[in-house]
């Protein structure tokens, strides 16, 4: 099997950042199984997290010693590679080994431990490392060539992370970041004064902590009653006796803080504890009974949030869609004070929503409704329901093809579910399944003609629009020259329209009218494809030109090609499906024609 070598070097002098040896093996870090076969470190550097400046950092590098080194020309086996320092890391930082003389043998796998309260400047540190190899002689040697090359970064917590930069060398063995560590003082914990309470009293510590570095970890201790949750920063316990109780706060860095608050007993025992008929969590619209066993020796005042409810002096209260910490305080007159436990509600509202429709809420011949869930908040599931089926479809939006009522449920993260109002989608009962208008006996008029009232859309009630078109009739000399669409509109009583056209070809005419042919042009075929014939005896006199107009009225370009005496052929494959106007002018008349284009 081919070996990776380790390729020896003339020993050079370093003069960077002493080596930080931490002085001890650490055996137990160090789990080789399934690491690479082949020599070197890993991860690679660029996958190997940050360390951070005031947090206290341990990390691990496998390491595999090679089996051959080239020395020379010379290929010679390596019998074992002991690690001599790592120099330039940040400072505070130390490393070890998980073999005790940080010595291993051919091909041995095993782990270099980095670890410390690093504060230092922040950036890229390359390690320089010094190993000896025996190949029969110790030799000791730079380690980078041989693929020993490692480098480390040092940022402020909360930093953008900058990746590595895998082409720094010796000559620039720091790159900068910019940022300097910030020292931080221990944790300084402060808790209540000594106090007297009544037997029984359920007590819920509120320690202050500053300074230090976040995140805390907490520990209690009790020389009397049992404290309830001894890790959690606001522990709990029921005193029952003269107890003291000691808070040991330590923080991200290793820094730690300690307070102690002690707390007498007197009165009658009695058990404080309050409880709720329901669980902590609601939906809007819940209600909650918070209840406290009845005792006439005492008073009762209730809380939330640590304020005083007004007016509640029992012992139940009911909360009905209200969030907040509530708590009962006792007082046996003359004797002590006592506080309960502290329940925390948490009501979480549904969302009110609404359906709004994108226009008319009309479903017209041919079309649909949109309907739109108008809801707020993330993470919600929509559900909707025609009538009491469910639809399964679950986007906000709904498009409702069929007349009914629509409803939509809405669940959020919370699990807290609201149904929206049902809206009525109606389908229209009067909207003609087709319209009819055909105005124009003749498919041409002069500009100068009189205006032309304009009738015979079906069914009655609509109305019409158009170029030239104004109060009910076409004018010729308010129209576009060329081809002319007059529109039929018509809209019900729910809202429902559509529209129909009929064609008019409006010629620019001098004094003396010209001729105009409605007779002897023959179209083939008619709808057409491809190509379309055109003969007439008009093609035998005088030049032709052809022109092909859209519905809007825009010319078209057109090829055509006569091939015969009175016949033309016109290409139409590149329109498409659609009616279109061919317009002829030949030997002084105009002469427009409509077709049908086909797939």
């Amino acid at each position: 099997m081919k070996k990776l070598v380790l390729i020896i070097f003339s020993i050079s002098i370093f003069q960077w950042v002493a080596a930080q040896y931490c002085g001890f093996s650490d055996p137990s870090v160090c789990n080789s199984t399934g690491m690479p076969v082949t020599p070197g470190l890993y991860p690679p550097a660029d996958s190997f997290p940050p360390f951070y400046n005031n947090f206290l950092s341990s990390a691990t590098i496998q390491f595999r010693n090679f089996d051959t080194i080239i020395f020379g020309n010379q290929v010679l086996p390596v019998y074992s590679l002991k690690w001599d320092t790592i120099q330039n890391l940040p400072p505070n930082l130390c490393w070890s080994t998980n073999k005790v003389d940080n010595t291993f043998g051919r091909g041995e796998a095993g782990c270099i431990r980095l670890s410390g309260l690093a504060c230092g400047l922040t950036g890229q540190y390359k390690l320089s490392t010094l190993v000896t190899v025996d190949i029969g002689v110790p030799v000791e040697t730079d380690g980078d060539p041989g693929g020993l090359k490692y480098f480390v970064r040092l940022q402020n917590y909360g930093d953008t992370e900058i990746p590595v930069d895998t082409t720094q060398t010796d000559s620039v063995r720091f790159i900068s970041y910019g940022g300097v560590c910030q020292s931080l003082s221990p944790p300084v914990v402060r808790l209540d004064a000594d106090q007297t309470v009544c037997a029984g009293s359920i007590v819920t510590f509120n320690p202050v902590v500053t300074g230090g570095q976040p995140p805390y970890t907490y520990l209690w201790q009790s020389t009397g009653s049992t404290i309830i949750c001894a890790t959690c920063a606001n522990a709990s316990v029921a005193v029952t006796q003269d107890s003291k109780y000691r808070l040991r706060v330590t923080d991200a860095g290793g820094g730690f803080g300690i307070d102690s608050v002690s707390y007498t007993v007197t009165g009658t025992p009695y058990n404080f504890q309050i409880t709720a008929t329901q669980p902590d969590v609601f939906c809007a619209g819940g209600t909650v009974t918070i209840s406290a066993n009845a005792n006439d020796s005492v008073s009762f005042q209730w809380y939330k949030n640590g304020n005083i409810l007004t007016g509640l002096t029992g012992n139940t209260i009911t909360v009905t869609d209200s969030t907040g910490a509530y708590n009962l305080v006792y007082v046996e007159p003359g004797v002590c004070k006592a506080t309960s436990n502290i329940i925390n509600l948490l009501f979480y509202d549904t969302t009110v929503i609404t359906i709004v429709s994108s226009g008319s809420d009309t479903i017209c011949v041919g079309e649909a409704v949109t309907l739109f869930a108008n809801a707020s908040g993330t993470g919600l599931n929509y559900a909707w329901l025609q009538g009491d089926i469910n639809l399964s479809y679950a986007e906000p939006s709904l498009l409702a093809l069929t007349a009914g009522q629509y409803r939509v449920i809405i669940t959020n993260q919370q699990w807290c579910v609201d149904t929206s109002a049902a809206v009525l989608v109606v389908a229209s009962p009067n909207f003609p399944t087709a319209l009819t208008f055909e105005q124009f006996v003749s498919d041409t008029v002069c500009n100068n003609a009189a205006a032309i009232a304009l009738a015979g859309g079906q069914p009655l009630g609509g109305y019409y629009t158009g170029n030239g078109v104004s109060n009910g009739q076409f004018d010729p000399s308010a129209a576009r020259i060329g081809p002319n669409f007059v529109y039929y509109n018509y809209t019900d009583s729910t809202g429902c329209g559509s529209s129909v056209y009929d064609t008019v070809d409006v010629l620019l005419c001098t004094d003396v009218q010209q001729p105009t042919l409605n007779n002897g042009i023959h179209l083939y075929p008619n709808p057409v494809s491809g190509q379309l014939t055109v003969w007439s005896d008009i093609f035998l006199v005088g030049e032709t030109q052809l022109a092909i107009y859209d519905v809007t009225g825009k010319k078209l370009s057109v090829n055509y090609q006569r091939r015969a005496i009175d016949m033309i052929t016109v290409d139409v494959s590149f329109l498409a499906t659609g009616c279109y106007s061919l317009q002829i002018i030949a030997d002084g008349k105009i002469i427009t024609k409509l077709f049908v284009k086909v797939d």
